[in-house]
């Protein structure tokens, strides 16, 4: 019996040992796991916050290229003021000071299309950055190019515009059987 017990706990332990190098093993393998998972985190997370700087950049430049502009339309407003103010001194008539007046405007005119254009190219010049920026990050996060993507969207969505005209196409056909 003595023998027995003996031969019971030899076995308890071998199997508890077993049972802790099972768990232990286990236990290295997910940790393993889970730093191999961590760290193919690394790079996406630099990439977002490259990405995050580069928009600030794209950003920042923009915002100086509208003061820029708005420097230079108020600053080319205060010359037009001026020569104005000096067509009206040099005046002999209230019709000369018209006349004047009057010519000035085809001049105002060009000046704050000018501006008004500059400001338009530095917000398109914004847009065209940050879609360069959306379009190199997905490509960096995805490894593919986003070029592949947006020709699998254009072919969704021109299948999806000929469903839907085929679809105005029935209705239309089912209106007129029905009104016959």
């Amino acid at each position: 019996m003595l023998q027995q017990i003996e031969t019971i706990k030899a076995a308890a332990r071998a199997n508890a040992r077993m049972v802790a190098h099972d768990a232990a093993t286990y236990s290295q393998a997910v940790a393993l796991k889970a730093a191999e998972t961590v760290s193919h985190v690394k790079a996406p997370t630099r990439t977002l916050f490259n990405a995050g700087l580069k928009f600030n950049q794209i950003a920042y430049g923009a915002a100086e290229g509208l003061i820029k502009t708005q420097r230079d339309a108020l600053l080319g407003a205060v010359d037009g003021g001026v020569t104005r103010l000096r067509q009206a001194a040099d005046a002999r008539s209230l019709k000369n000071l018209w006349e004047g007046q009057v010519a000035l405007f085809p001049v105002d005119m060009v000046r704050m299309k000018a501006d008004l254009e500059r400001a338009v190219g530095v917000v398109q010049d914004l847009g065209k950055g940050v879609k360069t920026l959306a379009v190199e990050t997905r490509e960096a996060l995805t490894g593919g190019p986003a070029k592949q993507a947006t020709a699998a969207a254009s072919k969704v969505k021109a299948s999806a515009r000929a469903a839907t005209a085929t679809a105005k196409r029935k209705v239309s056909r089912k209106k007129v059987v029905a009104k016959a």
